[in-house]
């Protein structure tokens, strides 16, 4: 089960989008032989491009501003503000998981 709010599965999405598009693009760069040797590069490079778009756009959407709301009754300040989160971790800050994993894929 898959549990996002608001914009939050663009946190899935958009790393995922080019972790498939930067290895096709790098094989038509490689020749046939080798391509199986950087491979693995080159989806981790995917992986980090796609980190750095999530991380602006995060923080863009759940920098909205806040609205704090009164209670008539009681008096209670209710505040509503902006969440786009992906399995409870907002969006910009899976961006600095995927890089990680980026650097740990490289790094390996």
């Amino acid at each position: 089960m898959i549990i996002w709010r608001g914009w939050g599965i663009l946190a899935l999405v958009i790393p995922a989008i080019t972790w498939i598009i930067i290895p096709l693009i790098f094989k038509e760069l490689v020749s046939h032989e080798t391509y199986s040797v950087y491979y693995r590069y080159s989806s981790a490079f995917g992986i980090f491009l796609g980190a750095i778009p999530l991380w602006f756009l995060g923080r863009k959407l759940n920098r909205g501003g806040a609205r704090t709301l009164v209670d008539e009754k009681t008096g209670e300040k209710v505040v509503l503000q902006a969440n786009h989160s992906f399995f409870f971790i907002k969006m910009e800050y899976w961006s600095i998981l995927f890089i990680l994993f980026s650097l740990f894929v490289v790094l390996s």
